[in-house]
């Protein structure tokens, strides 16, 4: 199943950007506002806030004559200031190639910043890309990673893909109950499509699962991850692992038992040095699923 185009939004008034090189030199405007011209200030000392906030003015026209390449050359000084925002903001320019030629792959490198940084909206973005390769290979399971870092963090765009990739088994085994939650939650936050997928599933579901889905969605709340290994990133390790042949018990993002005993028998089979679920046994396992799923089965 291709994730669907329309699923990516990016009609929103200020991502139309255009990334561009302009220096910022000499743009000042007779009788420019304090305000401007003391953000103005702080962005050419540095800081990557103001420079930020004049991107976003040149942007909208805010204070300033509307100027698409000298906000995002206010934003690429941001971003590479380590604003996530601004990172985002970048990919959002060279994804949707406006004034620039298209650069997904440069795209997805920003998306990926601002998605560790916890972004949400590039943590969407960056599930959408492995999920369609855009910039990058085709990665579903990757991809649901991300989907699922946004959802849990409030994104209703991704809430509704995941349940989506969950209820057709996108990259991870199909999860009616995990579906229609993630569904009910996009649902509540007026994703106009949810209802209809929602019901789509619920017609393959036992009439004892259908409330049990609902009660998951009700006590959801906004999980910012405190962890590295966080539900998203245990189910991609248990796909994985179940994918090169390791028993890991239910595919559920809950580090249990038989999920750490298989990191700890794949680290060891990899030469990976005694641990969890960590960042360094995600590129190798990355590698390895990838491998496997270009393999056709026997």
């Amino acid at each position: 199943m291709h994730i669907k185009k329309h699923i990516v939004t990016f009609a929103a008034p200020l991502l139309l950007v255009v990334l561009g090189v302009a220096s910022c030199a000499g743009l000042e405007r007779l009788g420019e506002a304090p305000a401007v011209a003391g953000e103005r200030a702080k962005a050419r000392a540095g800081d990557a806030d103001s420079a930020y906030g004049l991107g976003l003015r040149y942007t909208s026209g805010n204070g300033v004559k509307q100027d698409y390449a000298v906000a995002a050359g206010w934003f690429r000084r941001a971003a590479e200031g380590g604003h996530p925002r601004a990172q985002y903001m970048l990919g959002i320019a060279l994804c949707t190639g406006r004034g620039v030629a298209r650069d997904a792959r440069r795209a997805v490198s920003w998306f990926e910043k601002a998605a560790a940084a916890g972004n949400a909206r590039a943590q969407y973005q960056l599930g959408d890309a492995y999920a369609n390769g855009r910039g990058v290979a085709k990665e579903q399971a990757w991809a649901a990673r991300w989907f699922a870092k946004a959802a849990e963090a409030g994104h209703g765009e991704a809430q509704y893909t995941l349940g989506a990739v969950l209820g057709a088994g996108l990259g991870v085994p199909v999860d009616r109950m995990q579906a229609t939650k993630w569904l009910a939650i996009a649902e509540s936050s007026g994703h106009s499509e949810a209802l209809t997928l929602r019901k789509a599933i619920y017609g393959k579901m036992t009439p004892d699962e259908r409330p049990r889905a609902e009660r998951l969605a009700a006590a959801w709340t906004v999980r910012p991850p405190t962890v590295f290994a966080d539900a998203p990133t245990v189910r991609f390790v248990q796909v994985a692992l179940v994918r090169l042949g390791y028993e890991v018990g239910p595919v559920d993002g809950i580090a249990g038992p038989k999920t750490l005993e298989a990191v700890a028998r794949y680290r060891r089979a990899a030469g990976l040095a005694v641990g969890g679920i960590a960042p360094d046994v995600l590129k190798p396992l990355r590698t390895a699923l990838a491998a496997a799923v270009s393999t056709p089965s026997k």
